[in-house]
């Protein structure tokens, strides 16, 4: 069973269930006539290690059935402990892009979808704010960075990076979803290709 999302009727978020704080009501009545005698309250918060564990099966499940019906390979990556992130290198249609899943331990709830590339990065990442108005007026956000010749050892890529990226809420990660977003990121990316290369 997938984890449920909550959304608070008086501020408007939304949060998985089992982020909700929760409170129990013990009322201490008569066993004759039912008459309260007496209520104790109390709170429940959440547990943030079982949360995390709970979230990170839903991702590796979730991937497992994606790398199985889309035929795609997944790998997982080392933790990065700098970041306190899990993250993930997919297999998609979009290639030679790579496709990132990351999921942040500090950041409950929420997975986020990368396509990433080096193509024109310097150049993309020179004009970053076009890059990123771009990115908005698909409803995505721009994600990139720069590495210099001396700390090359924190890129994957071994250099500059642009791409986009969306975060998802954990309870509407599934293989069509993934996929919705993939194809967004790839459709934002070829546009922004476009208006650098022209």
């Amino acid at each position: 069973m997938g984890i449920q999302d909550f959304a608070c009727p008086k501020c408007q978020k939304t949060f998985p269930e089992n982020q909700a704080n929760k409170r129990q009501l013990t009322i201490v009545s008569c066993p004759y006539c039912q008459e309260k005698i007496a209520e104790n309250e109390q709170w429940q918060s959440a547990n943030l290690g079982a949360i995390q564990q709970e979230e990170l099966a839903a991702i590796k499940t979730c991937l497992s059935n994606y790398a199985e019906s889309a035929e795609m390979k997944v790998v997982e990556r080392e933790f990065n402990k700098e970041k306190d992130e899990h993250k993930w290198s997919v297999g998609t249609k979009h290639s030679p892009w790579a496709c990132e899943i990351a999921y942040r331990l500090s950041q409950l709830g929420i997975v986020e979808i990368r396509l990433l590339t080096q193509e024109l990065a310097d150049q993309i990442c020179d004009e970053y704010v076009t890059h990123q108005k771009n990115s908005h007026v698909h409803g995505v956000e721009a994600y990139g960075y720069r590495v210099s010749g001396w700390d090359i050892s924190i890129s994957d890529f071994g250099g500059t990076v642009w791409g986009c990226s969306q975060k998802i809420g954990i309870g509407s990660f599934d293989e069509d979803m993934l996929n919705a977003v993939v194809d967004r990121l790839a459709t934002t990316m070829k546009k922004t290709l476009a208006n650098f290369a022209g």
